[in-house]
C-alpha cells in the first residue's frame, strides 16, 4: 500500500494501525515519518528478508513509547537469545553490505521479470520484494510447479489463497540459477503445450 493509503486508514480509524514492512528495504516507501503524527501505528521489521537472516528469526517494531510500554508487557522474557542478539547487531551495523546486497537483488529482479515477460503465455505481476509472482496460461500452477521440480527447480503455489489461484512465486537467486530457472521454465512449457495437444488429438 502507498503511504497515502495508509494515512487514509490512519484518519478512518481510532484503531492501532500495523503496517508489515518486511520487504521495505526492497521497495522503498517506509511509512515511518507517520509516527510523528499518528500514535496508533506500529510499524514492523524484520533482518530475514534483505539482511537474510530469516534462520536467525529477529524482528523488530517501531511505534510510540506508549504502545512500546504495552508491547513489553506481554513479551516473552529472553525473547532472543545472545547469538541473535549478536548477529543483528552486526548485521544493522554494516548497512552498506545490505544497500549492495539488496541492490544485486532488485537489478536482477527487474532482468528476470523482464525475461519472464518475453515467454509466450506467461505473465508477472510487478513486485517490489525479492520474488517474483507470475502466471503460466496452464490452468494448473501444480502442473508447471511439479514440472520445474522435476528439472530440480523450487517455486511455490498458493493452492489456498483465491486470489492467487494459478500464480507461481520464484525468489530472485543469482543470475546463472535464475537462467537455469527460465530454461526450466521454457521445458515445463514446451512439455505441457505438447502434452495438451497429444491429449486433443
Amino acid at each position: 500500500m502507498a503511504e497515502d493509503e495508509i494515512q487514509a486508514v490512519l484518519q478512518a480509524t481510532a484503531a492501532l494501525v500495523v503496517v508489515d514492512e518486511a520487504y521495505v528495504e526492497f521497495a522503498g516507501g517506509s511509512v515511518l515519518r507517520l509516527l510523528e503524527q499518528y500514535d496508533r501505528l506500529i510499524v514492523l521489521r524484520t533482518l530475514s528478508k534483505a539482511f537474510g537472516l530469516a534462520g536467525v528469526r529477529v524482528g523488530y517494531s517501531v511505534s510510540s513509547s506508549e504502545i512500546a510500554a504495552e508491547l513489553a508487557k506481554v513479551r516473552q522474557p529472553f525473547n532472543l537469545d545472545s547469538l541473535a542478539l549478536s548477529i543483528a547487531q552486526t548485521a544493522l551495523q554494516d548497512g552498506a553490505y545490505c544497500r549492495e546486497a539488496v541492490a544485486r537483488i532488485v537489478q536482477e529482479r527487474e532482468r528476470l521479470a523482464s525475461r519472464l515477460a518475453r515467454i509466450p503465455g506467461v505473465t508477472c505481476l510487478p513486485s517490489c520484494t525479492n520474488f517474483i509472482l507470475f502466471r503460466t496460461d496452464q490452468p494448473e500452477a501444480a502442473t508447471v510447479r511439479d514440472a520445474l521440480r522435476r528439472q530440480g527447480v523450487s517455486v511455490r503455489i498458493f493452492p489456498g489463497e483465491p486470489m492467487l489461484r494459478g500464480y507461481l512465486r520464484v525468489s530472485c537467486g543469482t543470475v546463472e540459477e535464475d537462467n537455469a530457472f527460465l530454461a526450466a521454465l521454457q521445458n515445463a512449457l514446451a512439455d505441457a503445450n505438447h502434452e495438451s495437444l497429444e491429449d486433443g488429438e
